[in-house]
């Protein structure tokens, strides 16, 4: 008979280290009751592991404080007894990059944890619908760093100096994500079309059928309201996405096998080729395909602290311009890519094409609906996050494992999630008899 580990868990499941176990164990060290605290404090060991330090206490360094918020917070008393409390009764501090819970005692020793910031709520990730309380300053600190082109090794260096606890690089390339999201997401549209070959350029400004997030606004510059739109406040001559894809079109046909270029083309592919889909009028055959030179100038200039395009151009070139700016991006791109390479040599390991990238996001669709199906055995605790992602990208959903199960009852479900794959001989989803027999037992409780 097997034994369960008593190995310590994170609330996802997954074994926890031994560095991220003593840090749980520091932070209920210093008096943080974790059963009493309120539904809305996002506490989670795994959202602060990398921020917290057994050697920075909330008496060391300066901190990032919004009085406002810490004011109010105070001035509510004790969420349990109504006694009032004061930061003279702080016990500990756990800290979630900028921002920071603060432990604060009533008289009747109950743990009220004050936020010294703004929260708000948004996605774990693009296929689940639980959320996160994300702190506003963490945000504000990556877009901004992400913006100005600093990078973290600097930006790391100057709070040293100002002796303010600096956010792991974890936490910020998660609030890097998050933001990259507002501005740039895959569901986003089209403002502007910029290309270049040699001296030939197109340009076309474009009517976003949805408003034209805060964030964006101000990385680019560009807003809309009704049917218009503009640039830095001008209004410029703007098209429909229809329109002005048509138009690119029969521009790039002009030259033969025409492939696009790009900084982290990846990204930018699929928010073409997600447009190209919901149109359907523009065939996606005009170009061959995308290069990566993101990936390729990795390759061509290692060791380098950053990639972003602004500092690529500020190194090789010397040269500053106005980034985010399409026509401008290509230009300087273009100027990068023929500083570094002298030929294409290289080129093809750098490239992937259309039809790769509408599989990909054709994957990515089907499952995200499989997960929509089958979200209800994660919140019941039947399977783990890790198990619904798996089961979701083999292509199951949950009339998938009920016609198994009502075909079977016995082996159904197990015959079904550990067939053999063919090409890899792995599980297609897991051969695991403790999550099989979780999964086959919820449907016994649903059928009786």
């Amino acid at each position: 008979m097997s034994t369960m580990s008593t190995r310590p868990r994170s609330k996802k499941g997954r074994f926890r280290s031994k560095k991220q176990q003593s840090k749980v164990d520091l932070f209920i060290k210093n008096n943080v009751d974790r059963e009493k605290t309120t539904r809305g404090d996002d506490c989670s060991e795994e959202s602060a592991n990398d921020d917290n330090s057994e050697h920075i206490t909330w008496r060391d360094g300066r901190r990032v404080v919004e009085f406002g918020v810490l004011i109010d917070e105070l001035k509510a008393g004790c969420r349990f007894c109504d006694q009032p409390i004061s930061l003279v009764d702080l016990t500990s501090e756990l800290r979630y990059g900028l921002g920071s819970l603060l432990s604060v005692k009533c008289k009747n020793d109950h743990i009220n944890l004050i936020p010294t910031g703004k929260r708000h709520f948004r996605a774990k990730s693009d296929s689940l619908k639980a959320r996160e309380q994300a702190w506003e300053i963490n945000d504000k600190l990556a877009f901004g760093i992400d913006h100005s082109g600093v990078g973290f090794k600097k930006s790391s260096e100057l709070f040293s100096i100002l002796n303010i606890p600096f956010p792991s690089h974890t936490t910020l390339k998660r609030c890097e994500r998050a933001v990259g999201k507002v501005i740039e997401g895959n569901d986003s549209h089209i403002t502007q079309i910029g290309a270049i070959v040699g001296d030939e350029k197109f340009e076309r400004f474009v009517l976003p059928k949805k408003k034209v997030e805060t964030g964006a606004v101000a990385v680019t510059g560009l807003s809309s309201s009704g049917t218009l739109l503009f640039k830095n406040g001008e209004p410029v001559d703007a098209r429909g996405i229809k329109d002005s894809l048509s138009d690119f079109s029969t521009w790039i046909k002009k030259f033969p096998d025409p492939v696009l270029v790009a900084h982290n083309a990846k990204f930018d592919a699929e928010i073409l080729c997600n447009t190209l889909i919901r149109i359907s009028d523009v065939d996606s055959n005009f170009i061959v395909g995308f290069v990566d030179t993101l990936s390729l100038l990795r390759e061509k200039l290692p060791g380098r602290s950053s990639y972003k395009q602004e500092e690529l151009a500020k190194d090789l070139l010397q040269q500053q311009y106005s980034a985010h700016d399409a026509p401008s991006d290509a230009a300087a791109l273009q100027d990068i890519v023929q500083c570094v390479c002298s030929n294409s040599d290289g080129f093809l390991k750098h490239s992937f094409s259309v039809q790769s990238v509408i599989n990909t996001i054709q994957f990515e669709h089907m499952k995200s609906s499989n997960i929509s199906s089958l979200y209800i055995l994660f919140q019941k605790n039947v399977i783990s996050k890790m198990i619904l992602n798996k089961i979701a990208a083999s292509g199951l959903n949950i009339s998938h494992l009920q016609i198994a199960h009502r075909r079977d009852p016995e082996n159904g479900i197990r015959n079904l999630l550990s067939e053999k794959v063919s090409s890899t001989g792995q599980p297609r989803v897991t051969a695991n008899s403790r999550i099989i027999s979780s999964i086959s037992h919820h449907f016994q409780l649903s059928c009786s």
